[in-house]
C-alpha cells in the first residue's frame, strides 16, 4: 500500500477508493475555488477564525453543465448554532446570504438581487474537505453530494442531467474516491442514493469502469 500511495504521489497511480488503485492513469485534477469563494473565505476567515466552515460554488462546475445559470452560489456550510453570524459577516461585506434549511428559504434566497448569492446549509461536518485560506473546501466527492442533496432536499436550482454531468466529469477528470463520497454521504444520510448514482455513473461510461471495484 505504501508504493501505491507513493506511486499515486507521483501521478502514475489513481487512487479510486480505500485500497483501490488504478496504475498508469495521471491523478485527477483538484477543484479550483472561484473568486466569489476566495471573498467568502476572506471576509469569514477575518471574522470568525475559529469557525471553519466549509466552502463550495456552483461555479467551480458550471463549465461541467449544460445548462448554465447566469448566476454563482456559494455554498457555506458550517454549524446550526453559527449559521447567523456567518450571514451577519458576509452581508457586512456586502455579499447577499441566507440561512437555507427548506425549499422556501431557498425561493427567497433567489428573489433577492446579486449575480453572486451565498447559501449557508446547517451541516456541521468537515469531512471530504481540506484546509483553504483560513476556512476549508469541499473535495470533489463532498460536491457531487452536496449538489445531489441540496437540489432535492431545499431546491438548489440545478437539473437532475447536470448533476449527472457533473458527476461523471468529476469522476473521469478529478482526484475523486468513491470511498470518500460513500462516507460523506453516509454523513448526509444519503448513502443509498449516492451509491446508486455512482453505479449509474460508472455502468453508463466505459471509460469509468476502473470505479467498478470500488462500488459497495
Amino acid at each position: 500500500m505504501n508504493v501505491l500511495s507513493e506511486l499515486s504521489r507521483q501521478g502514475k497511480a489513481r487512487r479510486l477508493s480505500k485500497g483501490v488503485y488504478a496504475l498508469g492513469e495521471r491523478a485527477g485534477r483538484r477543484l479550483e475555488p472561484t473568486p466569489a469563494m476566495r471573498r467568502v473565505a476572506r471576509a469569514l476567515a477575518a471574522a470568525l477564525p475559529a469557525l471553519e466552515p466549509v466552502l463550495s460554488s456552483t461555479g467551480q462546475v458550471a463549465h461541467l453543465m449544460h445548462n448554465l445559470s447566469a448566476r454563482e452560489i456559494v455554498l457555506v456550510q458550517a454549524t446550526r448554532a453559527s449559521g447567523r453570524d456567518v450571514v451577519q459577516t458576509l452581508a457586512a461585506a456586502g455579499m447577499t446570504a441566507a440561512v437555507v434549511s427548506s425549499r422556501a428559504d431557498m425561493e427567497r434566497l433567489l428573489d433577492l438581487p446579486g449575480q453572486t448569492l451565498v447559501v449557508v446549509l446547517p451541516v456541521g461536518d468537515a469531512r471530504a474537505s481540506e484546509p483553504f485560506a483560513g476556512v476549508r473546501v469541499a473535495r470533489p466527492e463532498r460536491v457531487l453530494v452536496d449538489l445531489a442533496v441540496e437540489r432535492d432536499r431545499v431546491g438548489l436550482p440545478m437539473y437532475a442531467e447536470d448533476v449527472v454531468e457533473v458527476g461523471r466529469h468529476l469522476l473521469a477528470d478529478y482526484d475523486f474516491s468513491i470511498s470518500r463520497a460513500l462516507d460523506y454521504a453516509r454523513r448526509r444520510r444519503a448513502y443509498d442514493r449516492t451509491a446508486s448514482l455512482l453505479r449509474d455513473l460508472i455502468a453508463d461510461d466505459p471509460l469509468l469502469r476502473a470505479y467498478a471495484e470500488a462500488l459497495p
